[in-house]
């Protein structure tokens, strides 16, 4: 753990997320929690598109649920994960049940080996926990082909302050941008006008957001998260790569 004040670096972040077990990779299975399979998924998977025969780099892959998903669609996915446990334990169900999933252990704010590859970048719930996120985007922008698509959620910046163990909620400061102590590693809460003007920096152009909103017979189903029937959990955005006048891709 950092000193109080000091930074948090990637390489932290990342050792921090490498202490969930496999255990806990398995319980996440392939459909993910309740929000992912409730509110997420269901948005990317629309964002994304039918994804057959595309070539879907998952940046961020987690547990590579999401990355499993797109493969049994017919996608040909590389699966990207930093942390250690999760790199092997997605490594270990490609081996055991294999669909055809590259796996690449990389921090994503130091991956340089992609340029104009990817139909389509998705990062799952993973810049929020970049401390260098500009780079991770630079990243992800390159990683494409011209004209591909860059696709990644975050949790709310107007709710990932609350604290959401009781109903009514308070807010906290939505303006300060900060690192936030999470069960094992850090989030980091920055504005949507941060995330927007890092986008637009390095040429690329938002086309769709999406805030997922919880169904209301789920909602009905489980009241301790019908919050999320009235106010924002996540928001996801949908950014395309922009083209120079002569057609080549934008360096960024």
């Amino acid at each position: 753990m950092s000193a109080e004040n000091e930074p948090i670096t990637n390489d932290e972040n990342i050792r921090g997320w490498s202490i969930v077990s496999e255990s806990e990779h398995e319980a996440f299975g392939d459909e993910g929690d309740f929000a992912r399979r409730h509110l997420l998924t269901p948005s990317m998977l629309e964002l994304i598109g039918p994804p057959a025969g595309r070539r879907i780099l998952d940046a961020g892959a987690g547990n590579g649920y999401l990355s499993r998903i797109l493969a049994r669609t017919g996608a040909e996915v590389t699966a990207l994960e930093p942390a250690e446990s999760g790199y092997r334990y997605i490594a270990a169900r490609e081996e055991s049940n294999p669909l055809g999933i590259s796996c690449v252990q990389q921090d994503l704010s130091t991956m340089r080996q992609y340029s104009d590859v990817f139909d389509i970048v998705v990062a799952n719930m993973v810049l929020l926990d970049i401390p260098d996120f500009e780079a991770a985007i630079a990243n992800c922008l390159n990683a494409l082909k011209p004209a591909g698509s860059f696709i990644f959620s975050i949790e709310h910046p107007f709710t990932d302050t609350a604290d959401r163990s009781g109903l009514p909620f308070k807010v906290g400061d939505y303006f300060s941008e900060r690192a936030m102590p999470r069960q094992v590693a850090h989030n980091f809460h920055r504005t949507i006008e941060t995330y927007v003007d890092a986008l637009a920096e390095r040429g690329a152009v938002i086309e769709r957001i999406r805030e997922p909103r919880l169904p209301a017979d789920v909602a009905e189903r489980h009241p301790e998260r019908a919050w999320a029937h009235w106010l924002p959990a996540f928001i996801i955005f949908k950014a395309r790569k922009v083209l120079t006048e002569d057609g080549a891709s934008r360096r960024v």
